[in-house]
């Protein structure tokens, strides 16, 4: 088995037919296994999922587990996957069914400990299809030093989305991501980026993210209803850089702590500008530069400068929507 797929569904009876069928060819059998890991659902997506089940049991195998959220059903599915490699598609995106074989192809006569390739952004609304691509300096199709993926011009690429590390390396690692919280993507990441030594980039466009819907954990308005979750996830994920770093790669710990400086800005921007309710996104900046500065003081000094601007942001009023508004502007500038 070449690789396992993680299918984290909770109440995902709308999109997970769509997912699933992406995996429904004959091209991926027994080199492929997907693990449907029912979160607790309340509607009908066990049914959905046992329909694929009985129609392709050599690809599909359905795990019904009480809710643990997104990272409690990927914990289920590292532990119960029997692939080579790992991969996590949640239940309202898809894979590119042709790219995916080329990947499992790849992975027939390439053994790097993790596999990086593209994703498109697909945005419900408007139909509207974004590719994000590698830099043209990625290592395409051979095994390189993870440190060739680890400038700035990669960070937009490296994700959940993108990323196929080898199973092994997510159990020796102790990667178990928080249960009943969203965001734990960055932990996912994080544990991955410790502690792979190779990787082998694929110019491949293999998973499509579906934006654009309300309810996505994205979404602005949930971004600031979750406030605590994304804290949490910050702290967690400063406590195991800070409890693994004599065990990383020479050079990691610094790209490690690069990962964590990004989660905090975007801390900052959570409580500073999404917030509409501008007294309590303040004590929310002010809490976290007190935690950072007592427990993580060299977080706290690499996240001044974009504190300070988050800051004055946020005295002008300026809001997410201007935010995107002005990053626009500056993008076309």
């Amino acid at each position: 088995m070449l690789l396992s797929i993680a299918v984290p569904s909770y109440n995902a009876q709308e999109t997970l037919g769509r997912c699933l069928s992406s995996f429904a060819d004959g091209r991926f059998l027994d080199r492929l296994e997907v693990l449907i890991i029912d979160d607790g659902s309340q509607d009908d997506t066990a049914a959905v999922a046992q329909r694929f089940v009985q129609a392709h049991p050599g690809i599909f195998r359905l795990i019904s587990q009480p809710t643990a959220g997104h990272g409690g059903a990927v914990n289920t599915g590292i532990a119960a996957a029997r692939g080579k490699y790992f991969r996590i598609v949640d239940a309202d995106d898809w894979m590119d069914s042709d790219a995916l074989a080329k990947l499992l192809n790849a992975m027939e006569s390439l053994s790097p400990d993790m596999f990086l390739d593209e994703r498109t952004e697909n945005w419900e609304t408007s139909g509207r299809e974004v590719p994000i691509c590698l830099p043209k300096s990625a290592p395409f199709g051979r095994i390189a030093d993870f440190s060739s993926i680890t400038g700035s011009e990669f960070f937009p690429c490296i994700s959940m989305h993108t990323v196929t590390p080898r199973t092994e390396l997510l159990r020796t690692a102790g990667v178990r991501l928080m249960e009943h919280a969203f965001y734990v993507d960055m932990q996912y990441v994080i544990g991955i980026a410790c502690f792979a030594r190779t990787v082998t980039a694929m110019q491949l466009s293999v998973y499509h993210y579906a934006l654009g819907i309300r309810g996505q954990s994205v979404n602005p308005v949930n971004y600031v209803r979750n406030y605590a979750q994304h804290d949490r996830v910050l702290k967690a994920c400063a406590r195991y850089c800070a409890e693994n770093a004599s065990q990383m790669p020479p050079g990691r710990e610094e790209y490690a702590r690069t990962l964590l400086m990004l989660l905090a800005h975007t801390q900052y921007n959570i409580a500073l500008i999404y917030n509409p309710d501008r007294q309590e996104g303040a004590r929310q900046a002010r809490e976290l530069t007190v935690f950072l500065s007592n427990e993580f003081p060299w977080l706290a000094r690499a996240t001044r400068k974009r504190r300070y601007t988050a800051h004055l942001l946020h005295d002008l009023g300026v809001d997410y929507h201007w935010l995107q508004r002005l990053k626009s502007v500056v993008g076309r500038a």
